[in-house]
């Protein structure tokens, strides 16, 4: 047994804690700090989901203000049962600074008519860089109050049936912290689940999986026979990444993210199953395990290293940083959008050049 060790560290320029922990597993992240984007949305016009705590009634439309998410989060997590909005977007994710991750409100997203792409049915879109064509719902007290959901308001429309994404947080951090990632997944369409936990267990995330297949099949239910359950991504942040290894092998997978985390022991490679996509920072914390393991790797495999993204700092920032590059991702490997394995896999392929320093193999 490996002995997990998260050091304790205070990042006040991007109010987050990570809180230290010692547990028996044979995944140790020596990392933990949470989401990069844990700073209450400034300005922006998307909605917030009300304090109310758990077992709140579901609001609509606007709300007052926006959660602020600071490291372990004082005060309640995640506050009503679902919310919905008609109007407004988050912001953008950068990789230098942090997203709208505000309460777990929901936006619906703009954006200007795009071309269609052979693929899953999903609404087309011109950016990856921003929200997508769909409205969205966050269901807070999903799974018994396990889970947080988050998916298209109108699902199902057009006969569409939506690919599953189930995310793992990083340690010390709660789903509420990468509202603004899941929202905007679920804004291009995809039915996403993270446990409502601070620390994500590969059990939790079977646990998701479980819950959503059941839920499709539930009648009356507001995901009943709405989801594509052949086309399902598992992936994390950190330790998220870390208990996505847990469960590679789980054949109902379709592809892993992994948000700088990596295995210590170097042996995360040779137990992921399906194509993986890697997003590690220049030299941030996680970035010498990820080396390791997409070294030991044999499925086909795409990595990333995102200028920039140093040391601990950088390991907060790379789900925000490299969130366009999973979005396109699964909207490659899970919405069957084919045409952009160029992004990926050409020469000079959008995510090759410029910040990002990016590597391929066994295609």
């Amino acid at each position: 047994m490996v002995r997990r060790a998260t050091l304790c560290t205070t990042f006040a320029a991007f109010a987050l804690v990570a809180c230290g922990e010692a547990a028996g597993d044979t995944n140790a992240p020596a990392d933990e700090a949470g989401a990069g984007t844990t700073a209450a949305s400034s300005g922006s016009s998307a909605p917030a989901v009300s304090a109310a705590g758990r077992g709140g009634a579901p609001s609509t439309g606007r709300a007052g203000a926006d959660a602020s998410t600071a490291g372990a989060v004082a005060g309640s997590s995640a506050g009503t049962t679902a919310s919905t909005n008609t109007a407004g977007s988050n912001a953008a994710a950068g990789s230098g600074g942090s997203g709208a991750a505000g309460a777990a409100g929901s936006t619906a997203a703009g954006g200007a008519a795009a071309p269609a792409r052979a693929g899953s049915g999903l609404k087309p879109v011109t950016s990856v860089a921003e929200d997508g064509p769909y409205a969205t719902t966050v269901d807070a007290e999903a799974d018994g109050g396990d889970g947080y959901l988050v998916y298209p308001t109108d699902l199902g429309a057009d006969g569409v049936k939506h690919p599953i994404f189930v995310w793992g947080t990083g340690s010390g951090s709660i789903p509420m912290q990468y509202n603004m990632h899941l929202v905007r997944l679920a804004s291009h369409g995809f039915v996403v689940y993270s446990a409502d936990t601070s620390s994500v267990t590969g059990a939790l995330l079977t646990q998701g999986i479980d819950y959503l297949f059941a839920e499709n099949e539930r009648e009356g239910g507001p995901l009943y026979q709405k989801l594509d359950t052949s086309k399902l991504g598992v992936g994390g942040h950190s330790l998220g990444s870390l208990s996505t290894y847990d469960i590679a092998e789980d054949d109902r997978i379709t592809t892993t993210v992994h948000v700088d985390g990596g295995q210590f022991d170097g042996m995360g490679g040779p137990r992921l199953h399906k194509p993986a996509l890697f997003i590690c920072g220049e030299d941030s914390w996680g970035t010498p395990n990820c080396n390791n393991d997409y070294e030991g790797a044999s499925v086909p495999i795409f990595y990333t290293r995102i200028a920039g993204l140093i040391g601990a700092e950088g390991h907060i920032m790379a789900a925000d940083a490299g969130l366009e590059v999973w979005l396109a991702w699964l909207r490659w490997q899970l919405a069957g959008e084919e045409d952009r394995r160029k992004d990926f896999l050409d020469p000079m392929c959008t995510y090759c050049t410029g910040k990002y320093d990016s590597q391929s193999k066994n295609w």
